[in-house]
């Protein structure tokens, strides 16, 4: 099986597929993945979902005094834009959950709980290099108190492969033929930091400007901003 077919096992297993902060601004491999799941998202309907937790956790990354983080939080965030048939955006209508948002903008402790009160109905699928979360997300599969269909967590290495967790692993036999190393990098603080280009020098101070629209009248202006400079 090759990482293609597995992608489009697990796409097809789950309704629902979400995609964290840390795997976005893991850039190199997205635009890989991207690449690969794109026949896929365009021959079946699928779309990964960018919660607005997620948005608001990568705006404030694009205000960041760390300047390496803000590069990869914006790049993330115009890769995310330019890719509206693989990534589905969802917004926040009120003006003042946005500002809750921004403030409050850990996206982890919100991606469970979507994730958790979705479990009933939907089967559902969580792209994640955060170990942590990762291990929390597959865990809701043991919750007595409140069963339903299944969890998958899955994983981006350095290549953009799609790849089960470990957590995961431990209890599912993987396929033989799917034989890929670990990532050597899985955080975000941990990316290495790359030559600046034309985007890093140009484009970052632009789209972090166009963050600001985020906090003031929610995503949908900001993908659309940023859609106009492309």
């Amino acid at each position: 099986m090759c990482n293609e077919d597995y992608i489009l096992q697990m796409f097809n297993l789950n309704e629902r597929i979400y995609i964290d902060t840390s795997t976005l601004m893991e850039v190199y491999g997205l635009r890989s993945f991207i690449e690969k799941v794109r026949p896929i998202c365009r021959e079946k309907g699928h779309r990964i979902i960018v919660t607005d937790s997620v948005c608001a956790e990568l705006e404030k990354h694009m205000h960041s005094l760390n300047e390496f983080k803000k590069s990869k939080a914006a790049e993330a965030m115009l890769l995310v834009c330019q890719n509206s048939d693989i990534f589905q955006i969802e917004d926040i209508s009120s003006k003042r959950l946005r500002e809750e948002k921004f403030i409050n903008s850990f996206a982890d402790p919100e991606l469970i709980k979507e994730i958790l009160s979705n479990k009933f109905n939907h089967t559902q699928l969580l792209i994640t290099n955060d170990r942590k979360l990762s291990s929390d997300v597959y865990d809701l599969n043991t919750f007595e108190s409140c069963r339903g269909k299944r969890i998958a967590v899955c994983y981006l290495n350095s290549t953009g492969n799609l790849m089960m967790c470990d957590c995961a692993r431990n209890q599912t036999v993987e396929d033989p033929k799917i034989e890929e190393t670990k990532p050597s990098i899985q955080y975000v603080d941990r990316i290495i930091v790359r030559e600046p280009d034309g985007f890093h020098k140009h484009g970052i101070p632009t789209l972090t400007f166009a963050g600001g629209l985020a906090c003031a009248c929610g995503w949908k202006p900001l993908v659309k901003f940023v859609k106009s400079l492309l």
